[in-house]
């Protein structure tokens, strides 16, 4: 049995967008009086309730996405952007058949033309191969530049040891990180 690809959510952002504007297309009327105080730009294009989406290639997995509610603004006036009001949750794998790296936050937004997410409390992401955890209030993901980074309160949490500190930095594998302003506590082990 041939594994399939799943729906990206790229995907089914532009079905649902070209779907939303055969509808407007077709239903707009002449002569209609605008409707005062309301900005077309402050409400969602899209709307994905229980979003379950698994994005692979070459058919292996490389990731997993949940989330409660997911809106998309295609018509922001900075940028189009998508927000995840309710959080969300990322499984990476990367190809491999057990996850690599784990990420949740209660709030995030990815901003398109940016390239950059932005997650927001309770953020927390899990690096299984060097089995570390990083819990924060606030992290951005650059896509572009390939880096994870927060200026607020971080905690990295390890089997051998905690590290405490502002000024975040790390590759987006959470591979190599550095924090400033930090302390660690090293736990030592009896041999």
């Amino acid at each position: 049995m041939k594994p399939q690809k799943g729906i990206s959510p790229l995907t089914i952002l532009r079905v649902a967008v070209l779907l939303a504007g055969a509808a407007l297309f077709f239903s707009c009327q002449e002569g209609l009086d605008e409707v005062p105080g309301f900005e077309i730009d402050e409400y969602p294009a899209l709307t994905v309730r229980n979003l379950n989406s698994t994005q692979t290639d070459s058919g292996k997995v490389q990731f997993i996405m949940k989330a409660p509610i997911l809106h998309h603004y295609s018509r922001a006036v900075d940028e189009p952007y998508t927000h995840f009001p309710e959080g969300f949750e990322v499984t990476f794998y990367d190809g491999n058949p057990n996850p690599v790296a784990f990420v949740s936050a209660r709030k995030a937004k990815h901003f398109e033309e940016k390239q950059l997410w932005e997650l927001r409390e309770r953020v927390e992401l899990h690096n299984t191969a060097n089995n570390e955890l990083l819990e924060t209030e606030l992290l951005y993901w650059d896509e572009e530049k390939e880096l994870i980074y927060t200026d607020r309160f971080v905690r990295i949490t390890g089997p051998d040891r905690r590290v405490e500190g502002y000024n975040f930095s790390s590759d987006q594998r959470f591979a190599h990180w550095r924090i400033e302003r930090g302390t660690a506590t090293i736990y030592l082990r009896d041999r």
